[in-house]
Order: structure tokens, then sequence, then C-alpha cells
């Protein structure tokens, strides 16, 4: 039963896991990045703007259709004798169309100005958006370096501390024989105490720095991260 539950764990632990590189970090931000889609809308909406407005300047084809019936300007015998021999009203009925082209050709420059309005409004959209796309990166890329460095930061001070632990334990053996004093033990113990404080430190910016570096590529909290090392 215990073996059971201890795969159970182990499984649950490597299912909740992920290994990012630099690379793979910075497409998820780019691909999953509310800023980076919102950005994107917007250069879509520019683009559809500026079709609207060549639209508008483009040419339009019309099309009329009219049914009409009215009586003969002229009248005879022929013409209003029904075919069941009564006196009736003599009427015409025609059905007319017509298919016409409809171009603005002035509008006191509202048209170009429209179609002006449209590009620039899209020359500005892009512009936005390769700008935001840049920033993700550059702000990826910063988070991803602190989480390396700090994680290299904590390897070299929990050796420190283990090194001064263990001159702390021998100089407590030598304080029993008089071979150091009180005063050499308490140096190396504020030591002790000043490397606890930076680990800790370390360790705090480390899980901040993490989990904003997983709120920005929208990683659950709960799955863990390990980040390999990349080179410049």
């Amino acid at each position: 039963m215990k073996k059971l539950l201890g795969l159970v764990v182990l499984f649950s632990t490597v299912a909740f896991s992920r290994e990012l590189t630099l690379e793979s970090a910075i497409d998820l931000a780019l691909e999953n990045g509310k800023t980076i889609k919102t950005s994107e809308l917007s250069k879509e909406n520019a683009e559809l703007n500026v079709k609207r407005a060549f639209k508008t300047a483009l040419p339009k084809v019309t099309y009329n259709g009219q049914f009409q019936r009215a009586e003969h300007t002229t009248r005879s015998m022929i013409d209003i004798l029904d075919s069941d021999g009564t006196i009736g009203r003599g009427e015409k009925s025609g059905y007319s169309q017509s298919v016409g082209l409809y171009q603005p050709l002035f509008r006191g420059g509202a048209i170009t100005g429209g179609v002006l309005g449209a590009k620039a409004s899209k020359n500005i959209a892009d512009l936005y958006f390769w700008a935001e796309k840049r920033d993700v990166r550059l702000d990826i890329i910063s988070l991803y370096s602190s989480i390396i460095n700090f994680e290299k930061d904590l390897t070299v001070l929990e050796s420190s501390r283990k090194e001064l632990q263990a001159r702390y334990d021998k100089q407590n053996e030598q304080l029993n024989l008089k071979l150091v004093t009180k005063a050499d033990l308490l140096k190396t113990e504020y030591s002790i105490l000043d490397l606890e404080a930076q680990i800790t430190g370390t360790k705090t910016n480390l899980e901040i720095a993490k989990k904003d570096l997983k709120l920005k590529l929208m990683i659950p909290n709960n799955e863990d991260i390990t980040l390999k090392d990349f080179q410049v």
C-alpha cells in the first residue's frame, strides 16, 4: 500500500512539472499573453478599417426594378372589349429594370481623408503590435535570467553555509581544547546567521519570480517549472 501511494505521489509530481527553455518560454508568452492578443485584435481591426475606407471610394453597382400598370392614352373598342364581350377599361402593363454605376466624385476630401486616416491608424496599430512583442520578449528574458541567477546564488549560498557549519563544528571542538577563542566561534556563528538570511531572501525572490513568470505564460500556479540554463 505504501509503495502504491508512493507511485501515485511520484506520478502526480511528474504530471505537474514542466521543463522550459528560454525560447519555449518566449513562445508561450507571445501565444498566451493578454497584451499581445489585445494588440493583435487592434491590428486586425485597423486592417478592416482600411478595407472599409477603400470600399467607400470604389464604384457601386445599383439595380432598380419596377412594375407599372396604367390606362391607354388612346382608346378603341378593341382595347376596351373584354374576353366575355363586356365593355371594360383599356389598360397596359409593363416591367422596367435598370442597372447603374454609382461613383462618388467629390465629397470635400472626406473619402481621401478616410483612406489616409485608416492607413495611419493601421500603421500605428502595426507599430504598437511589434513594440508589444518586443517588450514581451525582453520581459520574459529578464524574468528568466533572474530565476536562473537566483537558483545559482542559492546553490552557492547553501554550499557556503555547509562549509561554515563544518568550520563552526570544528571550532566548537577546538574551543573545548582551548585552541580557539570564543570570539572566533561567535564570528563564525554570525557568518552562518548572515548566510541563512541571504538564503531566505534568495528563496523568496526566486518564488516570486517563478510565480510572475507562470502568470505571464498562463501556467497554473500549482505546476512546477524547471528552467534550463542558456548561453548568450
